[in-house]
């Protein structure tokens, strides 16, 4: 088998950014998720085994249609599980995090990396779904690096 670089995926749910990460060549170890039975409040993962790690974690509480579900007398299923995301990066040690959140939803800090966020809109890949999201990508290193990604470059040429 060929070596590749090892990437964990958490809060897979059906996993879409996992598989793009195996189309480019990437091998990708799901973890547990709601939907099959799994938590990740209980997972833990051995430091170093992970180059990367990727992960959406549930967006209901920081939605902008929270509203709805709280009009209808309820809460989110979900609280703020951006603290796992950063307690998994930080026991798990990767070399660098991707992460996609809605925009309105708190910035993840992992003690020991340096970390860039961008918004981004399907709009600006082509595709006709009107999709704001924010991908923050952190990579292990000094807090002062500084990470710059041309979104120019992620924009459909025509």
């Amino acid at each position: 088998m060929a070596n590749c670089t090892l990437v964990l995926s958490i809060f897979p749910g059906i996993d879409l950014l996992g598989r793009a990460f195996e189309e480019e060549g990437f091998c990708v170890v799901r973890g547990g998720d709601v939907i099959f039975g799994g938590d990740v409040r209980q997972e833990h993962y051995p430091s170093g085994k992970f180059q990367g790690i990727i992960s959406g974690p549930p967006c209901q509480c920081f939605s902008s249609l929270v509203h709805m579900i709280r009009a209808g007398g309820h809460e989110p299923q979900f609280g703020n599980l951006i603290p796992e995301f950063e307690r998994v990066c930080a026991e798990a040690s990767p070399d660098w995090f991707l992460m996609e959140e809605v925009p309105e939803a708190p910035l993840p800090i992992v003690d020991g990396y340096a970390a860039w966020s961008c918004l981004l809109n399907n709009r600006q890949l082509g595709e006709a779904q009107n999709r704001l999201r924010r991908w923050t990508f952190g990579v292990k290193g000094p807090q002062h690096r500084v990470l710059m990604i041309d979104t120019v470059a992620l924009e459909n040429p025509r």
